[in-house]
């Protein structure tokens, strides 16, 4: 009886390990292949959403659509796929968090100016020109 157990609780902790290494290679996987927008740094996967959200936001108010390229080149393809296809979005952030601007021309530029300041008045970057 004892030596059931001790098999039972060893083929428990097989398949915890191997369902730790599958997750940990899916994981990597999407990093790699999948719609996440980022960079490695010194080992680590560095996931920069804020991309994903201005993407989404050219998307929404100035293309009406998602965008498309006229283009073969398969990098420029795939970054293009990534990015129409974003994981992330607005609704996972608090609202408060992060601010969000598309338009054309200086006004734009004036308004993100302002809002900006407005929403983060201790603001550490400068304003754009």
């Amino acid at each position: 009886m004892k030596k059931k157990k001790i098999t039972v609780i060893f083929l428990l902790l097989i398949i915890i390990i191997l369902s730790g290494y599958f997750l940990l290679k899916n994981i990597q996987n999407k990093h790699n292949t999948g719609n996440y927008l980022g960079s490695y740094y010194k080992g680590n996967y560095v996931w920069g959403g804020a991309m994903n959200l201005a993407w989404n936001d050219l998307n929404e108010n100035i293309v009406g659509e998602k965008l498309k390229l006229d283009t073969r080149d398969k990098m420029a393809l795939d970054m293009v796929e990534k990015l129409n296809n974003a994981v992330f979005g607005k609704d996972d952030l608090d609202k408060e968090s992060y601010y969000i601007k598309s338009g054309y021309g200086q006004e734009t530029v004036n308004l993100i100016n302002q809002e900006s300041r407005d929403k983060f008045p201790e603001k550490s970057f400068p304003d754009l020109s």
